[in-house]
């Protein structure tokens, strides 16, 4: 095959004592791995990975060989779960978040994106949220110089937070206030209310939920958002998994006047949110 012939050489350039052939090698490898699924394997099994790797270290004044290198490893990450779990197995995390406590602006964005895509790998979630990625997740999401990556971010913590092991680390972390704020932000509130559901299923997450004083008003509020149905569906799962849990938040949710809110979802709302609105009405009747 032609094509994988030509890879040898790019492999080669990759350790290259030249930054500027290292930068070329993997732009290269990123336009590669773009265009097919095998290129991209092949490349992994013939050794990209290590390399990029390095790149990630090089000096302060040269973002632009770590920039390229992550969208490489994001290209090789991207349509195969093998590719993920080597990418993390070769060691890339931690030297992903060094890269965070030192960089800005597009470097940031390209980190975020490579935490996203890796994190959807089951078997990297407990790795990457035991090696300091939440924090540095955290700090762009806060910090971000862009929406995209304040985004990838935040979609990143939340795929994390599936994997229950990694609640704790996300609540220490937090970031419960900044989610709450982010509800009113139109481009993130999806994504924060999910994270929020994913930590409620959980009793340390639940703890550091309604430990903040407007975090169950915020969430009554949003099942009055009748032009955001996806977001009333996301709030009140969030609320019924709070209502199951516990008769002290289910008497927290009827003092921030959710039943009125809860009546008229479930006369207005989509067929889910009404299902589950007239699910947590019976359990507050119950009480």
């Amino acid at each position: 095959d032609e094509v994988l012939g030509d890879l040898q050489p790019v492999i080669e350039e990759l350790g290259s004592s030249n930054s500027a052939s290292r930068r070329h090698a993997a732009e290269r490898v990123r336009r590669l791995a773009k265009s097919s699924t095998r290129i991209s394997m092949t490349l992994v099994k013939m050794g990209a990975i290590t390399p990029l790797i390095a790149m990630l270290d090089a000096s302060a004044n040269d973002k632009g060989v770590q920039h390229t290198a992550l969208l490489a490893l994001l290209s090789l990450a991207i349509g195969t779960n093998v590719n993920k779990a080597a990418i993390v197995t070769a060691g890339a995390v931690p030297k992903m978040v060094k890269l965070s406590q030192e960089s800005g602006g597009t470097v940031q964005e390209g980190l975020a994106a490579v935490f996203l895509s890796l994190s959807a790998l089951d078997v990297n979630k407990p790795v990457i949220g035991h090696s300091g990625a939440v924090p540095a997740l955290i700090n762009i999401l806060k910090q971000g110089a862009s929406l995209k990556a304040k985004k990838d971010a935040l979609k990143a913590l939340c795929n994390l937070s599936i994997f229950h092991g990694n609640v704790k680390v996300i609540v220490d972390a937090n970031i419960i206030q900044s989610l709450l704020d982010m509800i009113y932000h139109p481009e993130l509130v999806e994504t924060a209310v999910d994270l929020l559901g994913n930590l409620a299923a959980t009793e340390v997450g639940r703890r550091a939920i309604v430990d903040k004083q407007d975090a169950v008003l915020i969430l009554v509020d949003v099942l009055g958002w009748a032009d955001a149905p996806q977001c009333q569906e996301k709030a009140v799962s969030v609320l019924m998994t709070m209502a199951y849990r516990s008769r002290a938040l289910r008497q927290a949710i009827s003092r921030c006047g959710a039943v009125s809110a809860l009546l008229e979802l479930s006369i207005l709302g989509s067929s889910l949110a009404q299902k589950v609105a007239a699910w947590i009405l019976d359990c507050l009747k119950q009480d």
